[in-house]
């Protein structure tokens, strides 16, 4: 069984919170194309696709790959936990903490919104991981099917 976990980050500033700024973020796709499987032994796979505004949405791809599973990991606020053969999956925000068993050949996505300061500019962000337990590796696995399971929180 492998876990494959996808973050899709967007992240903008002022200049893209009016109409059409927040139309074009919204048109964003929340889920990619996988990049090609690295080593079929691994038990755990994580693609990072990050746009951001300041790259004009371009994308970028972070893809990693671990020998084992690490209990307990988190990416951003979902963490996954293992448990002898159930995985959970956690989504923890202040004292908002929601767990969730994930099943095998299902496909989750866990969608929260946060906001940022540095030095008085504030950035926002949209996050969207997508997660599925699978025998067989695809590359189009978030892409053709609609999520089983979607939770949904914002700022």
């Amino acid at each position: 069984m492998l876990l494959v976990v996808q973050v899709v980050s967007i992240s903008w500033g002022k200049k893209h919170r009016g109409a059409e700024g927040g139309a074009l973020v919204n048109r964003l796709p929340l889920a990619v194309k996988l990049p090609a499987l690295l080593d079929k032994e691994d038990k755990t796979l994580l693609h990072t696709h990050v746009l951001s505004s300041s790259e004009r949405f371009k994308g970028r791809d972070v893809f990693e790959s671990h020998d084992r599973f690490l209990s307990p990991f988190a990416y951003g606020e979902v963490r996954f936990e293992r448990e002898e053969d159930r995985y959970h999956a956690t989504y923890c925000r202040g004292y908002i903490r929601k767990t969730f068993g994930l099943e095998s050949e299902k496909v989750y996505c866990f969608e929260y919104s946060r906001k940022t300061s540095s030095e008085g500019v504030w950035i926002f962000h949209k996050v969207a991981v997508n997660v599925a337990m699978v025998d067989v590796y695809r590359q189009d696995l978030f892409v053709i099917q609609e999520p089983d399971f979607k939770f949904r929180d914002s700022v």
